[in-house]
């Protein structure tokens, strides 16, 4: 594109209004097709049709847009007031809402793993939600990794395999390797095919947004919320 730039760092021929909200909704426009690997400044500004420098000037780096991104998808889910519920079944909904909203936007689910600040007001609803269920000091703490980095951890895991139509090859090929696994050397694996392949990680050719893992879901949200129960200081406490 070319042109020259105008008042506001706009090139000549825009006319769509350039802040904050426009720039991280073009960035998640961007991630959305092109994943978090095609995600740059200056990949960005071309959709804007801008440049670079300005989107420094109006929204910061690179992981500043990144934490926004992750940020405004987040506010997609919908949690209800903490003190309506009671702690445990608040969290499971949290993860629930969680991954429903990255499933929304699954190339987005990987920022989750990056050190980004973003959802601070989440944090303090579930670190408020923990301490109402008991955990204290460094149980608060140990609680809380356990929580959201299986959560996040899981969800990032299940979106992370999508291919797409340039990777039909490589899936018809993943595909063939795994039915022909050795029941010999992988007798469990063979003998339980029809129940995983495809559907668990590791021997799955479908990413989570193609083929989603509600069954998986389902059953490690039970272990995250029972492995919480268990770990409470007082099992009398709500």
């Amino acid at each position: 594109m070319s042109g020259k730039q105008g008042s506001k760092g706009r090139r000549s021929n825009s006319v769509t209004p350039l802040g904050p909200d426009a720039v991280v909704a073009a960035a998640i426009g961007l991630i959305d097709q092109a994943g978090v690997t095609g995600f740059t400044m200056r990949a960005l500004a071309d959709r804007l049709d801008t440049y670079p420098a300005t989107l420094y000037w109006h929204v910061g780096n690179r992981n500043e847009i990144l934490a926004r991104v992750l940020q405004v998808v987040m506010e997609e889910m919908d949690v209800p007031d903490p003190s309506s519920m009671r702690w445990d079944l608040w969290l499971a909904r949290v993860a629930t809402e969680y991954r429903r909203a990255l499933h929304a936007h699954p190339n987005v689910a990987v920022l989750a793993l990056y050190p980004l600040l973003t959802a601070p007001t989440l944090v303090e609803a579930i670190l408020n939600a923990l301490h109402r269920g008991g955990f204290r000091g460094p149980a608060l703490a140990g609680a809380f990794n356990a929580f959201t980095g299986s959560v996040t951890g899981w969800v990032a895991v299940e979106l992370s395999a999508g291919g797409g139509e340039s990777d039909q090859k490589w899936r018809a090929d993943f595909e063939a390797r795994v039915r022909a696994l050795s029941p010999t050397e992988f007798p469990t694996i063979a003998s339980n095919l029809a129940d995983l392949a495809d559907e668990v990680f590791t021997l799955r050719w479908h990413g989570g947004d193609e083929k989603p893992l509600d069954r998986s879901f389902e059953a490690a949200l039970r272990v995250w919320i029972s492995g919480l129960r268990s770990l409470r200081r007082s099992p009398n406490r709500k």
